[in-house]
């Protein structure tokens, strides 16, 4: 009697490794599928984004896209795994990574070109706001606009519409900046003033004009120097 109770526990534990191996394997596919899904929306993503960089010399980036990226392998693999999932063969992780490996490297220029043009249209519009920070203060306007502009690296993978949208972020930005005037010889004298290098002889009519009609004359100071 308790060798039929003991043979019957060691079925039932039999049955539940199964149950458990069955679940673990099941996992494993799971997860697996998972990735692929999420490779073969990455690709469709990278490749729209590679099309809205280099598609408009009306945004000055398809100067930047030098070599288009070969997509070539990367469809390769995703058709050997789709004949493998026509034919009932299992996908297994090292192929799954492999794929995920390939993506990355046609990716990776096509984002460093997104940032790239970036730095190029929005990089002086940043300084120069950076820089004129102490006279303006905390303006609601610029502080958004700087917020959008420096927030754009972080988006990817990247629109047309978020292009258009950037684009128009920049010319707000520009057209806030030149509301102030700010010419060549005023930035420089900004820069002598923030690095502390103003002298009096920086001060010439154009330059106090300028400070006068934006009310900044209370924002500037000149301090003695130790020689």
């Amino acid at each position: 009697m308790l060798l039929k109770k003991i043979d019957k526990l060691n079925d039932y534990y039999k049955y539940l490794n199964n149950v458990k191996k069955e679940k673990f394997e099941l996992s494993i596919i799971e997860d697996i599928n998972s990735k692929l899904q999420i490779s073969v929306n990455r690709l469709r993503s990278i490749i729209l984004a590679f099309s809205n960089l280099n598609v408009s010399d009306k945004y000055r980036i398809s100067t930047i896209i030098n070599n288009k990226p070969d997509f070539s392998s990367v469809l390769n693999i995703i058709k050997k795994l789709e004949e493998q999932i026509d034919k009932n063969i299992s996908i297994t992780k090292p192929e799954i990574k492999k794929l995920i490996n390939e993506l990355d490297l046609i990716e990776r220029p096509i984002r460093e070109n997104w940032e790239k043009y970036l730095t190029i249209n929005s990089q002086n519009a940043i300084n120069l706001i950076e820089m004129i920070k102490p006279l303006i203060g905390n303006s609601d306007d610029f502080v958004i606009l700087l917020y959008d502009l420096k927030n754009y690296k972080r988006k990817w993978p990247i629109s047309k519409k978020e292009i258009i949208l950037f684009r128009n972020k920049l010319m707000q930005c520009e057209n806030k900046i030149n509301e102030l005037d700010i010419n060549d010889e005023i930035q420089v004298f900004l820069i002598k003033v923030l690095s502390g290098e103003a002298v009096i002889d920086d001060l010439d009519l154009e330059i106090l004009n300028w400070i006068r009609s934006h009310n900044f004359a209370f924002k500037l100071a000149i301090n003695f120097r130790s020689i």
